[in-house]
């Protein structure tokens, strides 16, 4: 049976209105939707234990949430854990002996307490387990040793994908002639989408209709570092990009950014859908608006609302963001707010104050603030209009349903 969007991920992380919040906002909206689950499914649920093992990572970084350590694909094993199947240590550190497995300081939560009423996790100092067969799962490290160049001694390759611009074009001679694709991994999104979309700029360069920014690799560090700094948490995971800032990016180099759509019932699709790919196929090159029409139509206008008190927060910032984002924009204009964290490099941070004065979709990839941005604000502001009024109109209907049957 084909889901609803709001019976997905995405609807919560990719779509328009969530990544119009500002940073702070979403990570603290993020911590108690996650919060109000645990409550409404009970402590023994794997709502909750998704809670307690989440939680401890995201208040690293309170106000980035997500943004700065990225989530695990960890469902099937905290599903089994929350049905009692399943024992998981948490531990910063593990020393191999034989077949014994020494955990330094770890989380426990164990199968036999998630279904009684005792305490859910534990913490010890130390502890021994012996295991038959240990799969580290640890991921792998990039190489390409395969790959040769006719002066290995002035032209290398650089396995570090924030070298490369938009993940896909290595620095120096070899971006030019060579290009990488499903190097970008969203942290929330899926691969795929953003390889389909660095394909079609390949596509354009090999038929000579674009050519690469003459100052790419220049422009690749720059972003690299920001993503770095952005994602902190997971310094090691070099992949890792965010999802609708990335695709903007790219689709703005293209040439086939989302069309901003006249009709009320298209507004609201536009802003509270995920940003499919099927959203950049609507103008430009390469579109097709009758396949992208084909995916939006399947669904109704409401089918795409964040559950509340989210949707409530994306309503509100949906009116007053662009306000925010305007006082930014004059701001940094008249060079009155430091464009970087640090002020001292102002090509090499990301954008001071960063985490509440723009909109998320602003942060990286050189997505900052234009006037063409806010050609979008006469669709934000009805798209909220007419879902505000439908879910008052649902609450009259549920009271007088109420009322009627007393």
């Amino acid at each position: 049976q084909e889901k609803k969007p709001n019976e997905v991920l995405e609807c919560l992380t990719i779509s328009q209105a969530v990544r119009n919040l500002p940073l702070g906002v979403w990570a603290t909206a993020l911590h108690q939707f996650v919060y109000d689950m645990k409550v409404k499914h009970g402590p023994y649920s794997h709502q909750s234990l998704t809670y307690d093992m989440v939680g401890p990572a995201f208040s690293q970084d309170f106000f980035s949430g997500d943004t700065a350590i990225v989530p695990t694909k960890s469902h099937v094993a905290i599903s089994a854990a929350a049905k009692g199947l399943l024992d998981i240590l948490i531990a910063p550190e593990a020393e191999c002996r034989d077949n014994t497995v020494s955990f330094q300081n770890p989380r426990v939560f164990e199968a036999g307490k998630l279904n009684t009423d005792k305490k859910k996790e534990t913490t010890y100092e130390k502890v021994d387990v012996d295991f038959d067969v240990v799969v580290a799962c640890t991921g792998f490290e990039m190489d390409f040793s395969w790959i040769s160049t006719s002066n290995p001694t002035t032209i290398k390759l650089d396995p570090n994908p924030r070298t490369w611009f938009k993940h896909c074009f290595p620095p120096g001679p070899l971006g030019e002639h060579l290009a990488f694709v499903g190097f970008a991994r969203p942290h929330q999104g899926g691969i795929p989408q953003c390889a389909e979309m660095v394909s079609r700029y390949i596509a354009q360069l090999r038929v000579g209709n674009l050519k690469l920014p003459s100052n790419f690799a220049e422009i690749a560090k720059k972003e690299g570092i920001a993503e770095s700094e952005c994602y902190h948490l997971a310094p090691n995971n070099k992949l890792v990009v965010d999802y609708l800032a990335y695709m903007i990016s790219v689709a703005k180099l293209v040439g086939c950014a989302p069309k901003v759509p006249e009709n009320p019932i298209d507004m609201i699709k536009y802003w509270t859908f995920p940003m499919w790919p099927c959203f950049f196929r609507t103008q430009g090159v390469g579109a097709n608006p009758t396949a992208a029409n084909s995916v939006l139509n399947k669904f109704g206008p409401f089918d795409s609302l964040a559950p509340m008190p989210l949707l409530a927060v994306e309503i509100g910032f949906s009116f007053c963001m662009p306000f925010v984002n305007f006082f930014s924009y004059c701001f940094n204009q008249m060079k009155i707010i430091p464009q970087s964290v640090t002020g001292a490099d102002t090509e090499k941070s990301l954008p001071f104050l960063y985490r509440w004065r723009m909109s998320m979709v602003q942060i990286l990839y050189q997505n900052s603030l234009s006037l063409e941005d806010f050609k979008v604000v006469p669709v934000q502001w009805t798209a909220a209009t007419m879902v505000l009024g439908y879910k008052l109109t649902e609450s009259l209907k549920s009271i007088t349903s109420s009322i009627l049957s007393l």
